[in-house]
């Protein structure tokens, strides 16, 4: 069963000049418990193309949308922002950023007080959160005092306590050390086990290898690649003249 759907979506930010595109007539489908991972060059669409996702576009950034972006069957356009994070959970590049409170065990209920969840079904949502992402030994730091890789694990735990049925990373690897990469990449493996849809924009694709089984990938805003992760297709858009010189997953 499809759980996420874009039929011919193109979009153009409003600073943009005519004729110029942030995403350019994509369609795919996402399965229900599928992981995807979506790369690319720099400025290929890959962000751009995980808003559409979220509904980000077109309800907070302004521009020229066309298209149909569906999640459960119900087109992003119609549903509001608090009705979409109760089906899309994003955790962003900069995990930082989206952390809003102190202590990490208010940063993990943050988002269930506001979605109005009972409070005995709040505790027990945050719980199995924390457990999930691995920073039940984090429960009484400050935001403040964490790394960077516990930092993006308490963002990660924040938004599973809302328990969204699709999940959307972005660049997951460029802000943590080695060790946040590899807690991180660990994490997948169990995030997967619950049954979740995932969704990951990154650069370094090799680190996804025996994790993922399908590659989107973009460029010039389009999708020029969607199939198995694999070396013949990662040699095969590596050489593609629009890109000359571009190793997929060199770094």
């Amino acid at each position: 069963m499809s759980v996420l759907r874009l039929e011919r979506v193109s979009y153009r930010y409003a600073q943009q000049r005519a004729g110029l595109w942030g995403l350019r007539d994509v369609s795919l489908e996402v399965g229900n418990g599928e992981c995807l991972l979506i790369s690319g060059p720099s400025g290929a669409g890959k962000t751009t193309l995980l808003r559409c996702m979220n509904g980000l576009i077109p309800h907070f950034f302004s521009g020229q949308y066309t298209g149909r972006t569906l999640i459960l069957g119900e087109e992003t356009t119609r549903l509001s922002l608090a009705a979409l994070a109760t089906r899309v959970g994003t955790v962003f590049q900069n995990a930082e950023a989206q952390l809003l409170t102190t202590t990490v065990e208010a940063e993990v209920a943050f988002g269930v007080e506001n979605l109005g969840i009972p409070p005995v079904e709040g505790r027990s949502r945050c719980a199995s959160a924390m457990r999930l992402a691995g920073i039940d030994h984090l429960r009484g730091r400050l935001v403040s005092t964490l790394s960077g890789g516990e930092k993006q694990r308490v963002a990660i735990a924040s938004v599973l306590a809302m328990r969204p049925p699709v999940l959307l990373f972005d660049e997951p690897l460029s802000n943590v050390d080695p060790l946040g990469a590899q807690q991180f990449l660990a994490q997948l493996t169990a995030l997967r086990a619950t049954g979740c849809t995932i969704i990951v924009v990154e650069q370094r694709v090799r680190h996804f290898f025996g994790l993922v089984a399908r590659l989107l990938w973009l460029d010039d805003q389009q999708v020029v690649y969607d199939g198995p992760l694999a070396d013949t297709a990662l040699v095969r858009l590596s050489t593609r003249e629009a890109r000359p010189g571009v190793v997929c997953g060199a770094t």
